[in-house]
């Protein structure tokens, strides 16, 4: 559950990056955080149109949840930015391995 949970995470903060025009990124926000939220925003704007409207369809789900459990994905997905490259690509790992065993 916990992997779904860091994977729904994931998918919901690059969405969120991609819907959201970068305008809504504050002026005084990490000059990094800007650029990620305009790449983000600029493959969304190149994405297929059946990719699009699953990243919107992700982004609805993620604006549905209660906001105690966003707050506490967000502060997963941070710890997980934190990691060293090697414990990220481990992590990927393990959940590539979860979600296939998952989805037999």
């Amino acid at each position: 559950m916990k992997r779904l949970l860091v994977s729904t995470l994931v998918g919901a903060l690059l969405v969120g990056a991609a819907v959201a025009p970068p305008a809504c990124v504050g002026q005084g926000a990490d000059p990094r955080e800007r650029d990620r939220v305009l790449r983000n925003y600029r493959r969304y704007q190149k994405a297929p149109e059946d990719k699009r409207r699953e990243v919107e369809r992700q982004y609805q789900r993620w604006q549905q949840m209660p906001e105690e459990e966003r707050q506490r994905i967000l502060r997963n997905y941070e710890r997980y930015r934190a990691m060293p490259r090697e414990e990220q690509r481990d992590f990927k790992r393990k959940y590539e391995r979860w979600r296939e065993k998952k989805s037999r």
